[in-house]
């Protein structure tokens, strides 16, 4: 799975696997053992809107709800801390921006040994059950509140007559010329009259005008106090009320906050045609039955909600993409979806109650029912992977799943439940189990040493040759700094090596000597590379060692012979050259440079040609021209040398080409050997061989004329 951030290492089954994976009906990723996210399924990225460069790591962080951020970060960590399988809930952003809710599962998969090597997870969409039970909640609560008030509220619930009404009523009451309820909207920061009795009025004041609040208005919306203007005030009543009351010819108001809960709802206006008019006994009674009209309105509005979020919950209950059921306190079923009806084929005669079991595995319903007790009497959400039979008498895999609603008491009062399919989930979960189990046979059976290792180079994976080299578990191994597995002399070096590797993302290359099941410590050349994700984070570090011992102890052979040339080089008592095979000087030894009487550093800049004397350049270079082209192994010459100085000298050349190595080209060697007193000599010899055979002849001549 290492490389399912949206491909695989190879192509086949893991490409069969991708596929399913990204078809399954759910949103599904993996991440590493550290919990770093390394895949997300392509119904994930097409959900979030996001890339899988952008989701991968932390990045899908950005699409969980900023409430709900900090506890899911926190209950990752534990579950990664932990090992163990674990959910939580919370909200997670469409690619439209709008969240819904989901429930976060991950289930770790264990390596032989029980360490965690991959973790698996779902988001599975509880938004609409979230959005059911809310709305159950808010609907009993709600129903509770109406039986509590129904002996003092009138049993008329339709908002705009009960207030009406209710103006009617307090307008004859308080002997008033005009009283209303008017609701107000911070937002736009605007007033409008929804119910109003006014008897006498001439037009101007009516119910569904909208108009700004003057001061006294917005005084008893924040206080939640009365509040009584005696007085037309424009900047009390605000400029558009005011004109509005003068015209109705209105000169005493009383405003009494309606408040319901702590919260003001509405504002009860009475008003007068006289000045001056309402006294501290008016407000107290209106204040007193301001309670009650509170009520009220938050009754009719209630009674509103509850219709309307029947006939929704009705149409969202059925026509979720999902099996959804509910239950009674003791667990006794008591409804069931259109669609878990359809998918069973079990009528909801047959399916209520205990009937629902005929539609579950056989080998699968003990199981099942335990845990359902156990949820029962613990009242604990309930989780439960099961075999579930579909109308054609298939069975399919299905994750059960059911949430108490509690009272204020904690008593469970209703259970409700959803049944999603999860065969295609399963089938790729053992699809995966499989396909990881083959990586790690081929892993063991590769003809070498492998270490994988977390970005922070601690081990993860060692396959069987590298156990079998030490003859140590995994965990043993583990802590291999400070064990006895590399050399102490090679120890810091590794270490620093490795660290360098961590810290910087460089290719990890390191020679050091590890230490064997029976004792003896062998050379090992070991390089890592680092993978990365698609961000271009480190997410797993693959190490090959290999044995080089046998090199190594070739190498210091190699060594040694190569000192005991350059000791023979350096300390011959004639003159050695080499060079490449045009010629041109590689190295000289020292009798080599007082020779020819150039230094080292400027014989590298000529050739063989170059200081041998121009009447042997010719004859010199057609012997080498054999030499190279195999007709000769070696050739010996007497010629002259062509000294720095201009100067001659004569030298005996024993020249021979130098097979090459794997490290070395051929090369030339030539050996030198001042002749020039010996060939002083031999022409001297030659010229007094001259002179005698001259004198021998002139003796001869002259005798013969006697």
């Amino acid at each position: 799975m290492a490389s399912l951030r949206h491909g695989l290492e190879e192509p086949g089954d893991e490409q069969d696997i991708r596929l399913v994976v990204d078809t399954i009906p759910t949103l599904a990723w993996s991440a590493g053992p550290d919990g770093s996210a390394d895949f997300f399924n392509q119904r994930w990225l097409d959900y979030t809107g996001l890339s899988a460069e952008q989701a991968l790591g932390s990045g899908w962080q950005v699409a969980i709800h900023p409430h709900d951020l900090n506890d899911l970060v926190d209950y990752w960590r534990r579950v990664v801390a932990s090992g163990q399988p674990d959910e939580i809930e919370g909200r997670l952003r469409r690619s439209d921006g709008v969240y819904g809710w989901f429930l976060f599962r991950a289930t770790p998969s264990l390596d032989e040994n029980g360490r965690v090597v991959k973790w698996y997870g779902t988001n599975t969409d509880i938004d609409d059950r979230k959005r059911a039970e809310q709305v159950l909640a808010v609907q009993n609560t709600r129903l509770q509140l109406l039986l509590q008030l129904t002996k003092r509220i009138t049993s008329n619930l339709e908002l705009r007559e009960v207030l009406r009404s209710v103006s009617a009523t307090v307008r004859k009451a308080m002997h008033a010329d005009a009283a209303g309820v008017a609701f107000f909207d911070e937002v736009s920061d605007k007033c409008r009259i929804y119910a109003l009795d006014f008897p006498d009025a001439k037009g101007f004041v009516k119910e569904e005008i909208v108009v700004t609040p003057g001061l006294a208005f917005k005084r008893a919306w924040e206080s939640s106090k009365p509040v009584i203007v005696n007085t037309n005030d424009p900047e009390e009543l605000g400029p558009e009320i005011y004109a509005l009351v003068v015209a109705e010819d209105l000169n005493g108001h009383c405003l009494i906050p309606l408040v319901s809960r702590g919260r003001t709802v509405g504002v009860l206006i009475v008003a007068r045609k006289l000045e001056g008019s309402f006294t501290s006994e008016d407000v107290d009674f209106l204040s007193e039955a301001s309670g009650q009209i509170a009520i009220a309105i938050e009754n009719c509005l209630a009674y509103g909600e509850i219709v309307e979020l029947k006939e929704k919950l009705a149409q969202v209950v059925d026509t979720i993409p999902t099996l959804a059921w509910s239950a009674g306190p003791d667990g006794s079923a008591d409804f069931f979806n259109q669609r878990w009806l359809d998918y069973t084929g079990v009528s909801a005669k047959q399916a209520l109650g205990s009937g629902w079991e005929v539609a579950i595995h056989p080998d699968d319903l003990p199981r099942m029912l335990e845990r359902f007790r156990q949820a029962l009497n613990s009242v604990r959400p309930l989780e439960v992977e099961g075999r579930f039979r579909r109308f054609d008498g298939e069975f399919r895999w299905f994750l059960f799943r059911a949430s108490p609603l509690c009272d204020e008491c904690g008593k469970v009062v209703k259970w409700y439940g959803t049944n999603t399919d999860i065969e295609d989930r399963k089938r790729a979960e053992d699809a995966l189990r499989s396909h990881e189990q083959n990586l790690r046979l081929l892993v063991d059976t590769i003809p070498g040493h492998v270490v994988t290792t977390t970005p922070a180079g601690e081990i993860e994976l060692l396959n069987r040759r590298v156990l079998e080299y030490f003859d140590k578990t995994p965990e043993e191994l583990a802590n291999w700094q400070t064990s006895d597995a590399i050399h102490p002399d090679d120890l810091l070096l590794t270490i620093a090596a490795l660290t360098r590797s961590t810290q910087t993302g460089e290719p990890y290359e390191v020679e050091h000597r590890l230490r064997r099941a029976d004792g003896a410590y062998r050379w090992f050349h070991t390089r890592g590379l680092a993978l990365r994700d698609k961000e271009g984070r480190i997410v797993r570090w693959y190490l090959l060692p290999i044995d080089v011992d046998d090199r190594r102890r070739a190498e210091e052979a190699l060594r040694k012979s190569e000192e005991r040339w350059r000791s023979v080089f350096e300390n011959s008592a004639i003159g050695v050259a080499l060079t490449d095979l045009n010629g041109r000087f590689l190295a000289t030894n020292h009798v080599y440079q007082t020779m020819v009487g150039y230094t080292e550093e400027e014989l590298r800049a000529l050739c063989l040609l170059d200081v041998t004397h121009e009447d042997y350049r010719e004859a010199n270079w057609a012997l080498i021209t054999e030499l190279l082209e195999g007709k000769r192994r070696q050739f010996q010459i007497e010629k002259k040398y062509r000294r720095k100085d201009g100067s001659s000298i004569w030298v005996s050349n024993n020249v021979s080409l130098v097979p090459g190595t794997e490290r070395v080209p051929r090369f030339i060697m030539a050996l030198s050997e001042d002749i020039t007193q010996r060939k002083l000599a031999e022409e001297a010899l030659q010229r007094s061989e001259a002179y005698l055979a001259e004198a021998q002849k002139l003796t001869h001549n002259f005798l013969a004329r006697r």
